[in-house]
């Protein structure tokens, strides 16, 4: 599995659960770039972002900036860069390709398509 795809694996909790308010500045800009991810993918498969499409994750990543004690702002813009780089197009493609195809692809079609063996079948 490429690098790209174990950090979008990675995080497995709810990040706006009350009890984790204590997020440190990295984990919620790790958040902020996951949310950004659909926009960078949508962006690198067809070459253009629906702004109506990435509604709900811009709203994510704003409320993960209300978190920060710092009060410093990450627009989404710079978080929509960062998913950019750490992207791999060609699996990004082989991924949507299948949902073109089946129209629904579950975690383990995913983990296929991109060679990642999951931890429980290692």
């Amino acid at each position: 599995m490429t690098t790209s795809a174990a950090k979008l694996f990675v995080w497995t909790h709810d990040p706006f659960d009350p009890e984790k308010e204590d997020q440190s500045p990295e984990e919620l800009r790790a958040w902020q770039t996951i949310y950004a991810a659909g926009a960078a993918a949508e962006q690198a498969y067809f070459g253009e972002i629906r702004r109506h499409a990435i509604r709900c994750d811009q709203i994510c990543h704003i409320r993960m900036d209300k978190r920060r004690k710092e009060g410093v702002v990450d627009l989404f813009e710079n978080a929509l860069e960062r998913a950019s780089n750490l992207m791999n197009v060609a699996e990004l493609k082989a991924v949507a390709d299948q949902l073109v195809a089946v129209r629904k692809i579950d975690f383990d079609g995913i983990a296929k398509l991109i060679g990642y063996i999951p931890s429980w079948e290692r």
